[in-house]
């Protein structure tokens, strides 16, 4: 559910929420104070009626009316009594002279019952609205039930059924001059006309809740909608820069949060867009180093490009201690301080991390062994910027690749210099650098003469067409010309693509995935052959040396298959599981006999694969029979897993 609509319901529901309780309180309020109104009104005349008629006339006639047991056959004799007329006539003057709807006498007889004893009606009146002596109220009142139970003055409320209408009820105790508790005096005041249009002005009140919270919904969508545009910009910034796009920009301008979160992210994504070329530069200049002294100073160099300060060095940690027997540009201040923010702490360095000292920052850029290379620099007490600390993580990465690699190639020249002191370098060895070097030519030769030398072939019979037809008018030789210039445009691209194929250096820029995804395309362009590639779970960068690994493997296998197997169909997988790289291959072409001796002028590649991966310390193994095709799987534990944990 997108933010802009969850934002709407929540608003409509508060809205309905709120509004159903402020109707509901303004129509509370509203009966109530009406029927406060009307109450006192009912009050004043049920008190002046209570002070005026003759109590112990009352008195006698509510003793007769709770004597009786049969109401409908004993009333008789008490309509006959004297005081019940006297009573009854004045009864009905109030109900004449105020204009009220009833007036009443009420007790409660031996069971508890509430009674009548005196309605206020002519004594000649055989209405079916008057309610004889001993008559008992089978309407639950809650007002009338308290009166009784707690001998109080009770003003009720607006009360409205099919028999009696709207009304609204005052109740008067009655106490005998010995202050005995004897009944109650009730005044009923028509309220039909208050209590109809309370009731239209309730559909009013729900009406206009309905309208205003539409209205108001409306109006909160088309807000929200104005105040999330700026975010759905960024989000389509965000989602851009996730495919890959990083000269994108959401060019905010709000003064709000939103504002601040879009400069911070174009600030974020500005840096990693520099970054894009200037490592480009750094890459370049890092793999021109033979030695660590060449490649240290290549970085340093590098990072006051990125800082534009002087004071750099380059420190080893062991541990325990700093080294600073190499530095020259730190003073004796920044040396003691160093030394006792590491005295008696336990650094657990991670790639990348930027330690704040004294003075100055400490970077860490790598690991020799198990020595950490630690990059210090000192900034006069500034703070170093956002942008200065992701290039210098960014930087870091690199690094620790190039430490990696110098370490690798010192140790592998150490062996071949070993082999060479000794005289005891392996036949293999030469046989297969010798092999691999004769088969890049004949690949490279081949590349050449099918592509390139066709196509230069092609362009000098163009040019020499053009010589021999004579033909030297303006327009005809601008025309020639241009399509000599889409020839030699084509013949450069061959060429780039070959120069690509000899030195990959567009897997440092495009990773391992999108460069074989570019090699198939290529490959099912110029052949039949279906490749079926997935990728699961490869969340760790591979250093270069693993990427070209890969890449050479699956180019050797895909070449194999083309030239050799007779395959239709290859299905190839990378996957990272618990920090090993896992390459599944496999292709539905002819197979071979691995128990078999196998033709080397053929299949010299699977050695190199074996020995690919074997460098990587992993493992390889194949599966193949005549007529099932080939599968091989490769496994070797990512080294650069401890690089990306920044």
């Amino acid at each position: 559910m997108k933010f802009l609509l969850k934002m709407v319901i929540s608003f409509a529901v508060i809205m309905m929420v709120f509004g159903s309780v402020l109707g509901y309180f303004l129509y509370s309020n509203s009966v109530r104070l009406v029927s406060q109104t009307i109450g006192i009104q009912a009050k004043n005349i049920a008190q002046s009626a209570a002070n005026t008629l003759n109590i112990n006339d009352i008195d006698k006639v509510i003793t007769h009316t709770k004597a009786i047991n049969d109401p409908a056959r004993q009333y008789s004799a008490i309509l006959d009594m004297p005081e019940y007329k006297s009573l009854r006539t004045q009864l009905y003057s109030y109900k004449q002279t105020y204009g009220i709807k009833f007036i009443y006498i009420m007790t409660r007889n031996n069971q508890g019952k509430n009674v009548y004893v005196i309605d206020g009606f002519p004594l000649n009146y055989t209405g079916n609205d008057i309610s004889m002596p001993g008559e008992i109220e089978k309407v639950p009142y809650k007002c009338l039930d308290q009166a009784f139970d707690q001998q109080k003055m009770y003003v009720g409320e607006l009360t409205y059924d099919k028999q009696w209408g709207a009304n609204v009820a005052t109740y008067v105790p009655l106490f005998n001059n010995s202050g005995k508790f004897i009944g109650l005096l009730a005044v009923d005041i028509d309220a039909f006309e208050v209590y109809y249009f309370m009731q239209k002005s309730k559909n009013e009140v729900v009406l206009f809740s309905f309208g205003a919270t539409f209205i108001a919904i409306v109006i909160a969508y088309l807000m929200a909608r104005f105040l999330l545009n700026p975010l759905k910009t960024l989000t389509r910034t965000v989602k851009k820069v996730q495919e890959g796009d990083l000269s994108v920009r959401s060019n905010i301008s709000s003064k709000d949060e939103i504002g601040d979160l879009s400069n911070a992210f174009d600030d974020m994504v500005s840096v990693f867009y520099d970054n894009k070329f200037s490592m480009d530069k750094l890459i370049s200049e890092l793999s021109k180093a033979q030695n660590m002294n060449d490649l240290e100073y290549s970085i340093i160099s590098q990072v006051k490009n990125i800082l534009k300060i002087k004071s750099i060095s380059i420190l080893d940690f062991n541990g325990t201690k700093l080294d600073f027997s190499n530095n020259k540009d730190m003073d004796a201040f920044a040396i003691n301080a160093t030394n006792n923010f590491l005295k008696d702490r336990t650094l657990k360095l991670q790639l990348g991390d930027i330690i704040s000292m004294e003075r100055g920052y400490l970077v860490f850029i790598g690991r020799v062994n198990t020595i950490h290379k630690l990059l210090w620099f000192d900034l006069n007490h500034q703070k170093i910027s956002q942008r200065e600390r992701l290039s210098l993580q960014m930087l870091s990465r690199y690094t620790s690749i190039f430490y990696e690699n110098l370490i690798l190639i010192n140790e592998m020249s150490k062996k071949i210099i070993d082999f060479k002191a000794e005289n005891d370098i392996p036949i293999w060895i030469s046989k297969l650098f010798l092999q691999i070097s004769e088969n890049e030519r004949k690949r490279l030769a081949s590349d050449l003469h099918d592509e390139v030398l066709q196509d230069i072939i092609r362009t000098k019979k163009a040019i020499s067409n053009v010589l021999d037809s004579g033909d030297f008018e303006k327009d005809n030789i601008i025309s020639k010309l241009k399509f000599l210039e889409n020839d030699l445009t084509n013949i450069i691209y061959l060429i780039r693509e070959t120069c690509s194929e000899l030195l990959p250096t567009f897997l440092s820029e495009k990773g391992i995935t999108s460069a074989l995804e570019s090699y198939f395309r290529k490959v099912q362009l110029k052949s039949n052959i279906n490749i079926n590639f997935e990728v699961f779970d490869l969340n760790t960068q591979l250093d270069f040396e693993e990427t070209l690994a890969i890449y050479r493997v699956i180019q050797e296998l895909v070449n194999n298959a083309v030239s050799h197997s007779k395959a239709s169909d290859i299905d190839i997988m990378l996957k990272q599981y618990q920090g090993n790289l896992i390459l599944y291959y496999s292709d539905n072409g002819i197979g071979i006999d691995l128990n078999e001796k196998i033709d080397t002028t053929k299949h010299l590649g699977f050695q190199g694969i074996q020995e690919r991966i074997k460098l990587l310390n992993g493992t390889t193994s194949f599966r193949s029979e005549p007529g099932y095709g080939l599968e091989v799987s490769c496994q070797f534990q990512i080294r650069n897993i401890l690089a990306l944990k920044m």
